[in-house]
């Protein structure tokens, strides 16, 4: 009997933890949709993307691409990759989408503050040319200009902003 309850206490907590998860990653997609200005928004099905001429649709392994002028969105199998697509990918590199109140063209101190005021936190600095910024499954890379008189990059020059997938069935493309 006591076997029994540590059991299912057991897998009570594996379930919950599994659940949070999957809450934060939600709540995080939430939270960076309404603080976008971006056309399409992160997990949703997009399928209108098919009929804007703004983007040209080139098929990938196991996603679709869609270039534009500016941006370009990502659709994939969400939130496992053998689910149907969703948009699980955006590139900005155009100063008309603002995200978190800062956009291209913007400072890279201001964008920082901004990511770290919504609770974002910092995950890598290469070699001092990109920051990554994550939080509950939504992943927010920022390359940084490069500099004409070879001083210290400083200024947004492109946002990759990604959704976290799952690959349950290990399916290889």
């Amino acid at each position: 009997m006591k076997k029994t309850i540590i059991a299912a206490l057991i897998l009570a907590l594996a379930l919950s933890a599994g659940c949070s998860e999957g809450l934060k990653t939600k709540n995080a997609v939430d939270e960076f949709n309404e603080n976008s200005t971006f056309a399409y928004k992160l997990t949703e099905v997009g399928g209108a993307l098919a009929q804007d001429s703004d983007y040209e649709f080139q098929q990938g392994f196991g996603c679709e691409f869609y270039e534009g002028y500016g941006s370009s969105v990502t659709r994939s199998g969400y939130p496992d990759i053998t689910d149907g697509f969703r948009i699980t990918g955006i590139e900005i590199r155009t100063w008309e989408c603002k995200i978190f109140d800062f956009g291209v063209g913007d400072q890279m101190e201001k964008a920082d503050r901004q990511l770290k005021k919504y609770g974002y936190k910092t995950q890598s600095d290469y070699e001092g040319r990109y920051m990554t910024y994550t939080k509950g499954g939504v992943e927010i890379t920022l390359t940084k200009s490069i500099p004409v008189d070879c001083e210290t990059y400083n200024v947004v020059a492109e946002i990759v902003i990604t959704v976290e997938t799952t690959n349950k069935g290990d399916v290889l493309f």
